[in-house]
């Protein structure tokens, strides 16, 4: 952005996000869990729009939760050649920028309930899936983008607390709904302050789709029609004619 304004040129930038995945709890949770399970582990956790936040209603808390760390655990770490479920990070300062958010998460008072380093991987850069519990908004793992394989769990009693959690954030990137309530799906998705908001499903979407985000998590749309706004000029030409 800074190069772009010496130049007076526009940016078009799509950055982080520290996205939710808000659980009702009429919601198939068998799905849900599936769905929370693969917005945080795909790729490592190494997305923008990784679904790091997991907003849960209050009153399926614990069993979404027990399905949530039920299909963690059954995930498959390895090397890439090994067609694993989940691989390594990045790189060796990533692994310890993420190691760092752990200890972080142990220290600011959330619970962790699987997760940390990988054993048997001391030669590469891999993480297990991680959870936590008991984590507040204000917790830096559950403000800043650790871009990694770790989810925050918070908990809400209404759809008012629940907005309210899920918008308490610098990004604005994506966003999962999971209720069976298309009404409240569609209320919820026109209050949440995100630029990719998914009902009932995570990473769904395809090309035609305009990605990009709210607040810091970007300037501008990537993919679909709507993308090409970025790369156009509008012309005003008024004319008189008699």
């Amino acid at each position: 952005m800074r190069a772009a304004a010496e130049h007076v040129k526009p940016a078009v930038l799509e950055l982080g996000g520290k996205s939710p995945q808000v659980i009702f709890a009429d919601t198939d949770l068998d799905l849900a869990a599936d769905e929370v399970a693969k917005g945080i582990y795909s790729n490592t956790g190494q997305y923008c729009d990784a679904g790091s936040r997991l907003v849960v209603e209050e009153k399926v808390r614990e069993p979404l939760l027990e399905k949530v760390i039920e299909r963690s655990q059954r995930i498959r770490l390895g090397r890439g050649m090994e067609n694993p479920d989940m691989g390594p990070l990045v790189s060796a300062e990533h692994l310890e920028r993420v190691l760092g958010y752990i200890d972080t998460g142990r220290s600011e008072g959330a619970k962790m309930l699987i997760g940390g380093r990988a054993e048997g991987f001391e030669k590469g850069y891999f993480v297990s899936p991680t959870i936590f519990d008991e984590v507040k908004s204000k917790m830096r793992i559950a403000r800043e983008e650790i871009f990694g394989p770790v989810l925050s769990v918070l908990s809400f009693s209404d759809e008012d607390e629940a907005a309210e959690i899920a918008n308490d954030s610098s990004y604005g990137l994506a966003a999962g709904i999971f209720t069976r309530d298309i009404d409240r799906a569609m209320r919820f998705a026109r209050d949440i302050e995100a630029g990719y908001v998914m009902i009932n499903e995570y990473f769904t979407g395809g090309m035609g789709s305009p990605f990009g985000g709210y607040k810091q998590s970007g300037i501008g749309r990537e993919k679909g029609l709507v993308a090409l706004d970025n790369y156009t000029q509008v012309k005003n030409v008024v004319a008189r004619i008699r």
